[in-house]
């Protein structure tokens, strides 16, 4: 039994009430990646294709690196390290003054080079 519930800290759930936590958990093995990466990206970032992206500028404010990127739309969003960008799920993996280095949910490395077309 729960040690919380013992002391009657916790609610009881009926089963009817409980969540799926699992959907959300990105370390769960069942989880499907895609809905959990889908709920992180933000809506604008998630209608484009990572060939549809390109880096326009670089900021720095201490350590935190951030990159522009300009959307096929016209629009320019600000991204970092850790966000989940694009159609293909892209995760950036590091932001240089440069370039965006992003990882793909099967392995490919996208490179987002400043100035270019990608």
């Amino acid at each position: 039994m729960d040690l919380l519930k013992l002391h009657g800290m916790m609610p009881s759930m009926h089963a009817a009430e409980q969540v799926d936590v699992s959907v959300f958990n990105p370390f769960c093995l069942h989880a499907n990646p895609q809905d959990v990466w889908a709920a992180q990206i933000p809506q604008k970032l998630q209608v484009n294709s990572l060939t549809q992206l390109r880096m326009v500028g670089f900021l720095q404010k201490g350590d935190e690196r951030y990159a522009l990127i300009a959307l096929a739309m016209g629009d320019v969003m600000e991204i970092t390290v850790g966000m989940v960008i694009g159609k293909e799920y892209g995760v950036v993996q590091a932001v240089r003054h440069n370039k965006v280095i992003l990882m793909t949910p099967d392995r490919h490395r996208v490179e987002l080079r400043m100035g270019l077309d990608n």
